[in-house]
Formats: structure tokens, sequence, C-alpha cells
């Protein structure tokens, strides 16, 4: 398997509106054979994602600039510029902004950009339980 070099400038990417996120994709699984994909979030002060688990992905969220305050497996810290969160499939987790924040994450196995895209692509977001039934099809769940 031969993997192709992909060089994107800053601001360069698919920006996909998520809920409340901001995210662009700068690697998508197409570009890795499927084994992950990279995306970065600019968001503002409470911006965040709900309380969820994933069955099959593994992220890694980076904070590049701002704060956030996550919750992963029950406990709850504040994330500052520089500081890694590491979140396993399966384990509940969640975040909040307290502050501006540009956050990188990288997602293993790919497929969440697909997720997001479909989201994205929606009429209307505000249909919860629409949005949870795509969530619910890529083994994303919310814990209530």
């Amino acid at each position: 398997m031969n993997l192709s070099p992909k060089v994107l400038k800053k601001g360069e990417g698919e920006l996909l509106k998520v809920l409340q996120d901001n995210i662009t994709v700068k690697v998508d699984g197409r570009d890795t054979y499927g084994q992950f994909t990279v995306v970065e979030t600019n968001n503002e002060v409470g911006a965040g994602v709900p309380p969820h688990y994933h069955e099959r992905e593994d992220e890694c969220f980076y904070i590049i600039e701002g704060e956030a305050e996550f919750t992963v497996g029950g406990e709850t810290f504040t994330a500052k510029t520089g500081d890694t969160v590491f979140g396993p499939r399966n384990v509940p987790h969640s975040y909040r902004f307290l502050k501006p924040t540009k956050m990188l994450t990288t997602i293993s196995p790919a497929g969440f950009e697909r997720m997001f895209r479909e989201v994205h692509n929606m009429e209307d977001q505000s249909d919860y339980g629409a949005v949870e039934r795509i969530f619910n099809n890529y083994g994303v769940y919310l814990v209530r």
C-alpha cells in the first residue's frame, strides 16, 4: 500500500458545521487507507460535544490554543494550550470550550469524517433525534 503525500496550508481543508462544532477535515480517511482521520476545530466559548462514546474509534485531542473542560471516563479536568487528552473507544467523554479554542483531533480508525459530513448536510440539525440516528449508524451513542 503506497500512500500519497498531502500538504494543507493554514486555513485549508473541508469545513463542516456539526451542531456547535466548527470542524475542518485536514487528513481524510481516504488519504490514509482508513487508518486515521485528522480534524481541526475552531470554536468559541461554550461550544463542545455532549457526553458520548464510540464503539470503534479512539481519539487523541491536542489543544493548539485555548482551554477546554473535558470529562473522560467520569473524570473532569481542564486542558489548556499544549495539553493532550486521549479518549479511548467505549469510554464516555465530552468537552466544552472555556475560551476560544483551536484543537487538533486524531481519530483512529478513520470514518468519523463521513458521520460529520452527514450531520453537516442535514437540513435541520436542531432535529436531535435525526442527529442521534446518524450517530448511532456510526456506533456513536449519547450518554444520558
